[in-house]
């Protein structure tokens, strides 16, 4: 079981070893992740795509966890604060109206 790391604000080398390392994207945590994997994402708005296209949406890989609320320097699951540090999964990927809008956010299910 490996914790891959996503912040949007990220600086590092982008791999997801990290915090400083993150992920700025979901879909790069998303692309490799593997059964069992924990996918910690920190606060800020994440879109499935910044290409336009309204068919693709975050899909989850079964097995895998993702949390959010995050500041992005925690070392255990239990730190976060995700009312405090809020995650947003966007699907506002155009000029900011409902008819360039992804069609699906995701296709999985969500808990805290």
């Amino acid at each position: 079981m490996a914790t891959i790391f996503v912040d949007v604000d990220a600086t590092g080398i982008n791999n997801g070893s990290s915090w400083g390392n993150a992920f700025t994207d979901l879909q790069s945590a998303l692309a490799i992740a593997g059964a069992s994997d924990d996918i910690w994402v920190a606060e800020g708005t994440y879109l499935p795509t910044t290409d336009g296209d309204r068919d693709i949406s975050f899909v989850i890989p079964s097995g895998v966890e993702v949390y959010g609320g995050f500041e992005g320097n925690e070392l255990f699951l239990e730190q976060r604060d995700f009312e405090e540090n809020v995650t947003i999964l966007s699907g506002n990927i155009g000029a900011n109206t409902a008819g360039d809008n992804s069609h699906h956010v995701s296709n999985s299910k969500f808990k805290n």
